[in-house]
């Protein structure tokens, strides 16, 4: 086993517990904001340290991994932030809440 394989090896595990950890956290609270918090840990981190360790693994497609890790890190803040503002809204009876 080579360092490569050893690089990829830990970033695939560490990405997978990220995520595995994010799913089983967002099943148990109630509260949608939470589950938001646990949802951002799987695209904010464990999708990025998954697709690196696909990179080290095998660099051939390496642009569309980075497009791919760019836009999901560029749109995963933008979208949680959409969800709890309509999760706020639908809570206030679809008006705007006061701030």
């Amino acid at each position: 086993m080579t360092l490569v394989d050893l690089a990829s090896a830990a970033l695939l595990a560490a990405g997978t517990l990220a995520l595995v950890l994010a799913g089983i956290g967002s099943a148990l609270p109630r509260s949608p904001f939470v589950r938001l918090h646990y949802l951002n840990l799987a695209s904010m981190v464990g999708a990025p340290l998954v697709l690196a360790g696909v990179v080290v693994r095998d660099p051939s497609d390496w642009f569309r991994l980075a497009v791919i890790g760019v836009l999901l890190v560029a749109s995963s803040p933008a979208a949680s932030a959409a969800t709890a503002r309509a999760v706020t809204r639908s809570r206030a009876g679809g008006q705007e809440p006061a701030s």
